[in-house]
């Protein structure tokens, strides 16, 4: 998808599938490109791609070689990672600080090789009014007009990474007291068929809707009272979490990664602890009970976001850490 975002904007794009079976023809494939290109950075983001790339980039004679981490899951700690982080690269960016402290610690990574820059996230010019975009959802699932919504925004893995399982049990707990609130789960995955189970198991077919992946994320954040976020792991700074506080949505999130470092309980939305469905049940109640403190974190956690986390915001930072790169 972003190399189709890519070519959408007219960039210029080299497509390149990495695989762990095709790395050492990757990496003389990469090299061959990145000798041509002649670029100042080679900023790499995943597994695979990081090894390959960076010893791409030093074969290539990159000046400045980083390896972004975005997942606040631990890294193994046996030598081949200690010199991919610390020597292959000259320096690593990750999302949040859980994730910097994580390696710093457990790599033993000086300070002034790990940067902490924090997702940024960037509305569309133009969003529909709350009212009009829950409308808009109430017409396409054929729902009474008095029809509200909570949703989830994530990857349906099959490892539930992102709490659809967790979230659907709380659900259950707190529905019969707010019998005009339906639970939307955008997104797709591997484990879609194990929640069509659940939900079918539960009686609540007409209750949650599994609206797959969706090309308009905004709209229907935008028509969501609460949006829910309780990973149980692995899980850096949530744009999805950032793209709901920025629009004016209430949020919760579990105590994983870096959620507390964009989710201030009480403050900008709330926080409970990862795998507990009876905390995040109160939580929702909480929220969908009480309108003006649903409200009042609305307003906080979009003003937080506007300050903190835009792209405008991300970038300077990104910015200044390739120049500081280039000029060591």
């Amino acid at each position: 998808m972003l190399l189709q975002e890519a070519r959408r904007f007219n960039s210029a794009t080299f497509a390149l599938r990495f695989a762990k079976k095709t790395q050492v023809s990757d990496l003389i494939t990469l090299t061959r490109y990145l000798r041509r290109l002649g670029p100042d950075i080679l900023n790499t983001h995943g597994s695979v791609d990081s090894w390959v790339g960076c010893l791409a980039g030093r074969f290539s004679r990159v000046r400045g070689i980083l390896r972004t981490r975005h997942s606040s899951t631990p890294v193994g700690t046996h030598r081949a990672n200690r010199w991919l982080y610390s020597s292959l690269c000259d320096h690593v960016l990750t999302t949040s600080e859980a994730t910097t402290h994580t390696l710093r610690h457990t790599l033993n990574l000086p300070t002034d090789h790990i940067s902490t820059v924090s997702t940024g996230v960037q509305a569309p010019s133009t969003l529909p009014a709350q009212e009009e975009a829950r409308q808009a959802l109430i017409d396409e699932l054929g729902l009474p007009p008095c029809a509200r919504f909570i949703g989830c925004l994530g990857r349906l893995g099959r490892d539930d990474r992102k709490g659809q399982r967790l979230l659907i049990d709380a659900f259950t707990h707190i529905q019969p007291q707010h019998p005009h609130h339906h639970l939307l789960l955008v997104g797709d995955g591997e484990m879609r068929p194990a929640l069509e189970r659940q939900i079918e198991a539960l009686k609540l077919r007409s209750r949650v809707h599994l609206l797959g992946h969706r090309t308009d994320p905004w709209f229907v954040l935008r028509a969501l009272d609460v949006k829910v976020l309780v990973s149980t792991w692995g899980e850096g700074i949530s744009q999805a979490l950032l793209q709901a506080q920025l629009v004016g949505c209430a949020v919760i999130g579990s105590d994983v990664g870096g959620i507390p470092e964009i989710v201030t309980h009480e403050e900008t939305g709330l926080v409970v602890p990862r795998g507990e469905v009876e905390p995040l049940s109160q939580a929702l109640a909480r929220l969908l009970g009480d309108a003006s403190f649903r409200e009042r974190l609305c307003q906080q956690a979009s003003r937080n976001a506007h300050l903190y986390h835009t792209l405008d915001r991300m970038g300077d930072k990104l910015l200044a850490v390739y120049q500081r790169i280039l000029e060591s």
